[in-house]
């Protein structure tokens, strides 16, 4: 049985390009050609990622499972919290000035920053409250809780003002104020395991202080440095002190218990 196959031949003249529209852009440098016109609900869609700001992380939350960082709110710098991955930011600060310098209360859930005003604020995460302390004659740029969560120093000039959270909280109390340097606080840093406070200045000086709860004490030890003192840390049996200065020069301190 023979297979017939029918074989059709179609012709014609076919315009792939009779419904296309030709646009020319020309910027100068780049001449462009058929290039369709974006729909409005792209652009509209597209909008929420062109206000991307930068943020800085600040800490973890005392349970580890929220960050708090610093980004801005309009033009200035806020701390916000952020509760998981690709969450949304929750603001807890609304200062006038950027905020500054940071600390979270260990196993607590008091937060301290500092403000460009020349404030600090506490503000309790469980409570939403906020507490300002003022009175600083310059930016409290050094903030720091004790290993306790007890006791807060905060440093915005050459004095050391320190906060007692020993009750309810510092507000209504007086600071212990420690004072030796001569010029703003630079640095400083609690001993990992006790109420010894390291500080420096611009002025290159080191003091080494003992605290009280109350947030009162006296210097214990003293030194000095050839320029502004950087950073300070402690070595983890407290054995050691060692600090660096603006010239990029370390020196370390043995510590008498």
């Amino acid at each position: 049985m023979k297979k017939t196959f029918l074989i059709l031949i179609l012709t014609g003249t076919f315009n792939l390009h009779s419904q296309s529209i030709t646009t020319t852009v020309n910027n100068g440098n780049l001449i462009l050609e058929d290039i369709p016109t974006i729909p409005q609900t792209i652009k509209d869609d597209l909008k929420r990622y062109q206000n991307v700001r930068s943020g800085s992380f600040r800490s973890f939350t005392d349970t580890g499972d929220s960050i708090y960082i610093s980004t801005r709110f309009g033009n200035v710098s806020q701390l916000h919290v952020v509760d998981q991955p690709g969450g949304a930011r929750k603001q807890i600060t609304f200062f006038d000035e950027p905020v500054g310098s940071m600390s979270r209360q260990p196993d607590g859930d008091i937060v301290a920053c500092g403000s460009q005003d020349n404030t600090v604020h506490f503000w309790r995460r469980s409570t939403g409250e906020d507490s300002m302390m003022s009175g600083y004659s310059g930016k409290p740029s050094n903030i720091a809780f004790d290993h306790t969560g007890k006791i807060l120093a905060t440093g915005g000039s050459e004095i050391i003002t320190v906060w007692s959270f020993k009750n309810d909280g510092p507000e209504g109390t007086h600071p212990g104020q420690l004072q030796y340097h001569l010029l703003p606080i630079s640095s400083f840093a609690f001993a990992p395991g006790s109420n010894r406070l390291a500080s420096g200045s611009r002025d290159g000086s080191l003091a080494i202080w003992g605290l009280k709860d109350d947030g009162h004490g006296g210097i214990a030890g003293f030194s000095h440095m050839t320029d502004h003192i950087s950073t300070i840390a402690w070595k983890k049996d407290e054995k050691a002190l060692a600090a660096g200065d603006a010239n990029g020069k370390v020196k370390t301190w043995k510590i008498k218990s």
